[in-house]
């Protein structure tokens, strides 16, 4: 009678664990909504468009020459492989722009490309090579080849993202990194941007339509995207504490009502 006694209490709290473990189960689960208070459907004017990037120092550019003389754009797109400089590249590995924002390209030396947009620097090699009476009328196109952005915190892959097209919403980041985790705050994702040598910080609230309005919606080159941690996860942590040592009582009670069975 003893055995069933201690049997029947030995059920009983396996059944308050089992039912105190879904009631901390269900209090952990929230719905997390992106955009909630875009309550029907609209349209609105796009407010906020994406930048141009200029080059800066430690950027890496692919710089393509094309003209009908075939012996001076063997010159321009193949001297470097040849040569094996270091501070330019074929255009496949590209050239690293140095701490003074500059270039050495072939047949015309050191070019200033810091503060340019592509298409100014495209412009500026072309007159460069007419001026020389080296081409005729190149084509030169100009490609920002290390466009990337860091995306760190609550997500579920954090890593850096390569950009091609060099151009990437926060959304699309985010997105590319697997989503927030539960845990992540989507209502207070921080961006970090470094430009003309400042370190510029700014929330973005993911939970509100405003933030297509941001000139930090679109990302630009460099920038680190970190999703902080909510409430949540410091009582996850904390639960599974308390959980762990849960665990660890229950086996022990069983043990010792194991114990006294097999006496």
């Amino acid at each position: 009678m003893l055995h069933i006694k201690t049997q029947i209490h030995a059920l009983k709290l396996l059944v308050f664990l089992a039912i105190a473990g879904t009631f901390s189960a269900c209090n952990s689960v929230k719905e997390f909504r992106y955009f909630s208070d875009i309550q029907k459907d609209s349209t609105t004017l796009i407010k906020i468009k994406p930048k141009e990037p200029r080059i800066q120092s430690g950027d890496i550019l692919q710089i393509v020459v094309s003209d009908p003389d075939e012996m001076v754009i063997r010159q321009i797109n193949g001297t470097t492989i040849a040569a094996g400089a270091s501070s330019a590249a074929s255009p496949s590995s590209g050239y690293l722009v140095n701490d003074s924002g500059q270039i050495t390209f072939p047949l015309i030396g050191l070019i200033k490309v810091g503060g340019l947009f592509k298409d100014q620097l495209a412009d500026s090699i072309k007159h460069r090579l007419v001026a020389m009476k080296l081409l005729l009328d190149p084509i030169v196109i100009v490609r920002l080849t290390n466009f990337k952005v860091t995306v760190m915190g609550e997500v579920m892959r954090p890593g850096i993202i390569t950009v091609p097209n060099e151009r990437i919403t926060i959304t699309e980041a985010i997105s590319q990194s697997g989503d927030i985790t539960s845990y992540g705050r989507r209502d207070n994702v921080l961006v970090i941007r470094e430009k003309n040598g400042k370190r510029i910080y700014k929330r973005i609230n993911l939970t509100k339509n405003t933030v297509f309005d941001s000139e930090f919606y679109y990302l630009e080159n460099q920038d680190i995207v970190y999703v902080e941690p909510s409430k949540l996860k410091a009582a996850a942590l904390s639960r599974g504490a308390q959980n762990y040592s849960m665990v660890i009582s229950t086996i022990s009670v069983l043990l010792i009502i194991y114990t006294q069975l097999l006496q």
